[in-house]
């Protein structure tokens, strides 16, 4: 893989607005969106098989421990629309579009 080319894989839940997305697409990640199907455990487990970060509006995968998910982002939107990012650990670097 160049340096070039994000090795983040995420795994976008369905409660998550597409255009971040198509945002992290766009900037060559490796993502996969979750049906509306599928259950927590289902997600869960293919983030951790799949090793993908989920991206995530639930509250519920907060309390994942890391036997249960690789990683989790959860996101909240502030009231003027904004994305915010809770305990983004290494992501100090990482800018998402202007507009999500």
């Amino acid at each position: 893989m160049s340096s070039s080319t994000p090795s983040h894989k995420f795994l976008i839940d369905e409660n998550v607005k597409r255009k971040l997305a198509l945002s992290l697409k766009s900037k060559n990640f490796d993502i996969e969106i979750v049906t509306k199907a599928a259950t927590d455990n289902q997600i869960a487990l293919i983030s951790k098989r799949d090793s993908r970060i989920l991206i995530t509006n639930d509250k519920d995968f907060g309390e994942c421990t890391k036997q249960e998910i690789f990683s989790v982002i959860l996101l909240r939107i502030d009231f003027e629309g904004n994305v915010i990012i809770l305990n983004p650990n290494s992501w100090d670097s990482f800018e998402l579009a202007e507009e999500v």
